[in-house]
């Protein structure tokens, strides 16, 4: 058991920021215990590069994991008008899953193209939170 916060730095680890959820809250999480899940999406909208880490800011026992994980695509473009339906592309089939390509932002309907050889199409059938990418 233990509490962490997600941290960024843009001045080369001299400082060290707190991030924020999208509604402003601190990215903190107190009494991890075994089980507990907590997902969030972050994106750096900043002109500077950031790193990021996950800072123990207290301990009881036990292990506390926490991992992150980063999407790049070659491209995604929002459907005007639409809350979340969105065109991706990159040069690999997406993956599903709930930390998969386009979770957090793809909602139901959208679209992922794989720019590689195969050059296939795929739309989400689920979710955001939980993509489900479906060959068309």
């Amino acid at each position: 058991m233990g509490a962490v916060r997600l941290e960024y730095s843009d001045t080369n680890g001299v400082i060290w920021t707190t991030e924020t959820e999208q509604d402003g809250d601190s990215m903190s999480y107190t009494t991890l215990t075994a089980g507990t899940t907590y997902q969030e999406f972050i994106k750096n909208e900043s002109p500077k590069n950031r790193v990021y880490r996950w800072r123990c800011t207290s301990y009881t026992s036990g292990s506390i994991v926490t991992y992150m994980s980063k999407h790049d695509y070659k491209g995604k473009w929002e459907v005007p008008g639409s809350q979340d339906i969105f065109i991706i592309w990159d040069d690999e089939p997406p993956t599903s899953g709930k930390d998969g390509d386009g979770a957090g932002f793809a909602g139901h309907g959208s679209f992922f193209i794989d720019t590689s050889s195969d050059g296939l199409t795929y739309r989400n059938q689920y979710t955001s939170t939980m993509p489900s990418w479906t060959s068309i």
